[in-house]
């Protein structure tokens, strides 16, 4: 899949319980690589964040390290980029320590970033100075597609679901979007294809 539903995982030790509550952990494909968030809704002692990757599940290497807060109560957003990823599965852990050494692991979560029969470059963007954005959809089956745009974290944004009537056609979004990095992911039955965009202004 190329993106996950909304998890609640406790990062816990047995010496302290509530490490780190961790609320959300996906990961999207976009044209670098793959696209990693997560967010905490509270940490204790928390040294930092090892990403960590597998083509298995089983054997495990780092991607890179994010310091942590050490001690919060707020909504925390974490990122971080795999760009070298495999053209099958990548199953991605988060690997948490304490400052006093303690490590404990997060869920395990899945991206593929398997080719489809459409890429990213069948969708174009087209920015308008008020924040509006048109895409070009060029070389697809005349079929039903379903639109998707969500922000960095994940929050979906924006839904269209379209039936192509040519192999040409421009779909706009009116949201006025604030300036930022977003994604559209362009569905079918059975394909996803996610592509970034940025908003400036």
């Amino acid at each position: 899949p190329m993106m996950l539903d909304y998890i609640l995982i406790t990062l816990a030790s047995n010496t302290n319980p509530l490490t780190v509550e961790l609320i959300n952990f996906k990961g999207i494909c976009d044209s670098l690589g793959i696209y990693l968030y997560w967010q905490t809704a509270s940490e204790v002692n928390n040294y930092g964040f090892y990403l960590e990757k597998s083509i298995d599940a089983e054997h495990w290497s780092t991607v890179t390290f994010i310091p942590g807060n050490g001690n919060s109560n707020a909504i925390i957003n974490y990122s971080a980029s795999d760009f070298n990823p495999s053209s099958n599965n990548n199953y991605y852990r988060l690997k948490q320590i304490d400052y006093d050494g303690v490590v404990t692991y997060s869920h395990i979560i899945t991206v593929s970033c398997k080719q489809n029969s459409f890429d990213q470059e069948n969708i174009t963007p087209i920015y308008f100075d008020n924040g509006d954005v048109e895409f070009e959809l060029l070389g697809l089956i005349e079929k039903e597609y379903n639109l998707q745009i969500v922000n960095v974290l994940g929050q979906p944004i924006a839904n269209k679901t379209i039936k192509l009537q040519s192999n040409s056609q421009f779909i706009k979004f009116d949201l006025n979007f604030a300036s930022g990095v977003y994604y559209i992911s362009m569905n079918t039955s059975n394909e996803v294809i996610t592509k970034s965009f940025v908003i400036t202004k």
